[in-house]
């Protein structure tokens, strides 16, 4: 009879994170966003690869380019890498790299170190750029960010297709890429299929996730989809070398009639940031 008591408390308690405002609400909410260009002066800034010394270094010490020597195809340049990246470590929720050297990362999950959705961001971002892609960390955040004490982020990659001329959601820790009609999704495109439910998949290099695979991952991200945050500048870890916009490194795209987010879990400023309600803004093709 204890045990029993014991459980259905602990049910009780979780049941009422969300009431509590501990953890984020699952609820999936229809977003809309302007799509007309509010300021066209916007650009983003990508890694050249053959200058960047993460990239080289990369690029030197780790078997990228020999991984997709004789793929032609795109898209599977890109699930190769993702697929790479994802089995480089397990996913550890609370440890902190404490660098954006996706080198460094790499070496130190070597000897063992497992990390976040953010460093699986970091370094599959670097490998794209290994192969000559542009790529970029996109951060999530839920729609109640402000008032949960955790589990109100996660970060993942978007690759700019030249095939498709449009930007793609990569998600690493999941080794997952959306698609529809089997072409990839953005990530801002990914939640108006969900929404609408339409017929996507969740591919990776094997091919369709199985459905355990799939419903981990649908378990788990569709919340997320609400607020969206990139880096200006992706060619340098260097805040003090970083090209900034209205003085701040980032842009986060904000559903119309949303409110912008100041905080993040309750404590953290949510700062350095220009917002936008423009999908073209957001994601307009990065400069040569």
């Amino acid at each position: 009879m204890r045990i029993l008591i014991i459980l259905f408390s602990c049910a009780l308690f979780f049941s009422g994170c969300t009431v509590l405002n501990i953890l984020p609400s699952k609820k999936i909410n229809k977003i809309s966003f302007d799509t007309e260009s509010i300021n066209p002066e916007y650009q983003f800034y990508f890694p050249d690869p053959n200058k960047d010394s993460i990239i080289f270094k990369i690029r030197e010490n780790y078997p990228i380019e020999d991984l997709i020597r004789d793929e032609k195809d795109e898209q599977t340049k890109i699930l190769l890498a993702l697929n790479w990246v994802r089995n480089q470590w397990e996913h550890n929720s609370w440890n902190n790299a404490g660098t954006k050297d996706a080198y460094v990362i790499l070496k130190r999950a070597g000897q063992g170190e497992k990390f976040r959705c953010v460093e699986y961001g970091i370094v599959l971002k670097s490998v794209l750029a290994t192969i000559g892609m542009k790529s970029r960390t996109l951060g999530l955040m839920t729609q109640d960010v402000e008032k949960v004490k955790f589990g109100a982020g996660h970060v993942l990659t978007e690759v700019w297709l030249n095939d498709h001329k449009k930007w793609a959601m990569v998600d690493a820790q999941f080794d997952v890429m959306p698609t529809l009609d089997n072409i990839p999704l953005s990530a801002v495109e990914f939640q108006s299929a969900i929404i609408e439910k339409k017929d996507f998949s969740l591919i990776n290099l094997k091919g369709e996730l199985n459905p355990e695979e799939y419903k981990k991952f649908m378990d788990f991200i569709p919340h997320y989809l609400y607020y969206f945050t990139i880096s200006f500048d992706e060619s340098t870890i260097d805040p003090d070398k970083m090209v900034r916009f209205n003085g701040n490194s980032s842009l986060m795209l904000v559903p119309l009639g949303s409110k912008q987010p100041s905080v993040f879990q309750r404590k953290y400023p949510i700062d350095d940031k220009d917002y936008t309600n423009s999908l073209k803004d957001f994601y307009k093709e990065p400069i040569k």
